[in-house]
């Protein structure tokens, strides 16, 4: 581990700076920290046809695509950054961001809350980043809440893989999928916190949109 560990915020979660603090010897067998927590999944929609079109520009349509996804994960990251949560995967146009229940003292509903409240400054911002970069890309959402792993695989080579699951990631990937562009999916654990503040409507049995 460097001797400065923020230097590794810039290559890996938060969550796994934390990790390498609290148990700072090197790894030798796989592990997995577990939290209770609520977990969005962001999906952008439209990027693949965008991808497909610029890439048919040889270097410089690549070099554009590069700039447009940074800029707009840029500002989803700082959003998701500034209502306390945490980014732990990158999966090509779409990432997953957890929020840890208790470590700022925040009850179930307070996580939740957060969430939302996240998921909704997303959706604001993108008629903005629209302007900014001449370019539409729209957002869908999903929103979970239950159980969240994080997996330390590998160690072949001295190699280690990061890896997220649990019920809070496979509820919010699940309601991600009921979404159409623009839409906010909560899975219902997370929903029955929200009741009280938020209006939606149901879709189907899996969760409400937002």
């Amino acid at each position: 581990m460097p001797r400065d560990p923020s230097t590794l915020a810039s290559f890996i979660p938060a969550v796994a700076v934390r990790h390498c603090l609290e148990h700072p010897e090197p790894l030798e067998t796989a592990t997995t920290n577990r939290f209770d927590a609520g977990v969005l999944f962001l999906d952008i929609s439209g990027f693949t046809p965008l991808a497909e079109s610029l890439t048919r520009l040889g270097s410089e349509g690549s070099e554009k695509l590069t700039k447009l996804l940074n800029a707009y994960f840029g500002e989803l990251i700082h959003i998701v950054s500034s209502h306390g949560g945490e980014v732990v995967s990158f999966a090509g146009d779409a990432f997953i961001a957890v929020w840890i229940k208790g470590r700022a003292g925040d009850t179930a509903p307070e996580v939740v809350n957060r969430l939302a409240s996240c998921a909704m400054n997303m959706q604001r911002a993108q008629p903005e980043l629209k302007r900014k970069l001449d370019v539409s890309l729209a957002f869908k959402l999903g929103i979970g809440l239950g159980r969240f792993e994080l997996l330390h695989l590998g160690g072949r080579g001295a190699q280690w893989a990061l890896l997220c699951r649990g019920s809070a990631v496979e509820r919010a990937i699940g309601s991600e999928g009921y979404a159409t562009p623009g839409d906010i999916i909560v899975a219902p654990e997370a929903w029955a916190h929200l009741k009280g503040d938020a209006k939606g409507s149901s879709v189907g049995s899996e969760g409400h949109r937002r």
